[in-house]
């Protein structure tokens, strides 16, 4: 199985669970309002389009090089490490989201979101931690002002800080 059908197939999984909760959330009370729960519907919705063309795609992947003849030895070792690689970053990445998710509302959006963000790119790219500084620190004050400011949608401040 390459990386692109386990990919495609999880994140599919978790759009489809994540849309059915979105479900749960109360609609609008007026008929002219957007509800609450159209953003996360739409964001679950998209979830699945992307995934399902992720999984699609790595399934024709499969096929062709099913197709394609034998490849050498050392090349099915080289894709065994890589797909070692691969699993462990996915792994990682998940347990990093989880624990972004239990830090949420005792930390409030913008530390629990700079930390988070911070320690997925330093995860993925350690070399470049001005970068990764940068956009862990714009990131979450863009989205913070324009939810805040603009939109009057307000963010966790948390509990502890």
């Amino acid at each position: 199985m390459n990386k692109n059908v386990m990919s495609g197939s999880v994140v599919l999984i978790g759009a489809i669970i994540f849309t059915i909760l979105a479900y749960g959330i109360p609609s609008s009370a007026t008929a002219h309002q957007i509800g609450a729960r159209i953003f996360p519907l739409t964001i679950g919705v998209l979830l699945m389009i992307i995934s399902a063309v992720l999984l699609l795609s790595g399934l024709k992947e499969q096929r062709q090089q099913r197709g394609a003849e034998p490849q050498a030895e050392q090349s099915h070792e080289e894709e065994g490490g890589s797909l070692k690689r691969t699993r462990r970053k996915v792994i990682v990445l998940l347990l990093m989201l989880l624990l972004y998710i239990s830090i949420f509302i005792s930390f409030g959006y913008l530390l629990s979101t700079f930390l988070f963000i911070f320690g997925m790119t330093m995860f993925l790219e350690k070399k470049k931690w001005v970068r990764n500084t940068l956009y862990s620190i714009l990131f979450p004050l863009v989205i913070y002002f324009l939810f805040n400011h603009i939109l009057s949608v307000y963010l966790p401040s948390g509990t502890i800080f």
